[in-house]
């Protein structure tokens, strides 16, 4: 009876240990998606250095396709 007990705590501990990587990951997605739909009109604001060393910053539209 103690060997099935262990064996059950065993399997439950790798259960909640995968379901807890999961949960990681998807809260880690929702902050990234979250980040990035920030702006409600679908603009983003993207900054780019020159080889000048100025940066510019300009709103662009964000798409998942391109």
């Amino acid at each position: 009876m103690s060997l099935l007990t262990w064996f059950l705590s065993i399997s439950d501990l790798i259960v909640n240990t995968v379901l807890s990587f999961f949960a990681i990951i998807l809260i880690l997605f929702t902050f990234a998606m979250a980040d990035i739909l920030q702006d409600e009109n679908g603009q983003h604001l993207y900054c780019e250095t020159s080889d000048s060393g100025v940066e510019l910053c300009e709103k662009r539209e964000w798409s998942l396709v391109t």
